[in-house]
């Protein structure tokens, strides 16, 4: 059997069992392809040898910088030429690519359905605070919805409608960057009503330094000079 009736194969063997999967162009596929943080699922790549596999963080996960491909033990082949990784959902979607051979199989992602907001744009590798970042994130809108987003600023609400991708993503510019006054979130698209997020001004004014002051120098005491007794003189003997 070659491998393209193998994946078929595996493909029509998990859609009967009811899950539902995303396969990507070229013999990557993610089953089941979406489900509540803690989800098992797995990745199948299709591949004459051993494939390369890498796992790369989106939405508000933490960055990643050069992305390594899993170990050979996390990689076990079911059939010829399909191999399959396990995983785990956390509550951020993850993106999954594969190579055989050198060449490029294609990519696909796990959506996780576990809707919050966070600031965006996506923070570089490596730690970086929210201070500074322009804009409000959704997740997991339900199909067909629009995301209504209200930010309060002081006693002012600024209220705008934000249109959603095909993971029920969505993004709306703050007012201000995240710092510069206080902030509080809220939003809702369908049934979906998020937790309010909220930041604080951040105070960028120097702190003020007293400089010590030295106490007070005087010179040196000169002892004061002798001042002469009138006296008698007295005899013995």
């Amino acid at each position: 059997m070659n491998r393209s009736l193998v994946a078929l194969a595996v493909a029509i063997t998990v859609l009967g069992g009811g899950a539902l999967a995303v396969r990507a162009e070229g013999g990557l596929t993610i089953t089941p392809g979406s489900g509540p943080p803690g989800t098992n699922y797995e990745v199948a790549v299709d591949c004459g040898s051993l494939p390369e596999v890498r796992n790369r963080n989106t939405q508000d996960g933490p960055a990643q910088g050069t992305i390594a491909p899993l170990p050979e033990n996390e990689l076990e082949e079911i059939a010829p030429s399909t191999w399959v990784a396990s995983a785990v959902a956390s509550n951020t979607d993850d993106e999954w690519g594969a190579s055989c051979s050198g060449e490029i199989l294609g990519s696909a992602r796990f959506d996780a359905e576990s809707p919050h907001l966070w600031f965006g744009p996506r923070p570089t590798v490596g730690f970086s605070p929210i201070a500074g970042r322009t804009t409000v994130e959704g997740t997991d809108c339900p199909p067909g919805t629009t995301a209504t987003v209200g930010i309060a600023v002081d006693d002012i609400v600024l209220s705008s409608e934000a249109a959603i991708d095909q993971y029920g993503d969505w993004s709306v510019p703050l007012p201000f960057p995240v710092g510069q006054a206080d902030l509080a979130i809220n939003a809702r698209c369908g049934d979906v009503v998020y937790e309010t997020l909220t930041a604080e001004a951040v105070d960028t004014t120097p702190p003020t330094t007293e400089s010590a002051i030295p106490p007070t120098s005087r010179p040196p005491q000169t002892p004061a000079p002798a001042v002469p007794q009138a006296a008698s003189p007295s005899y013995t003997g």
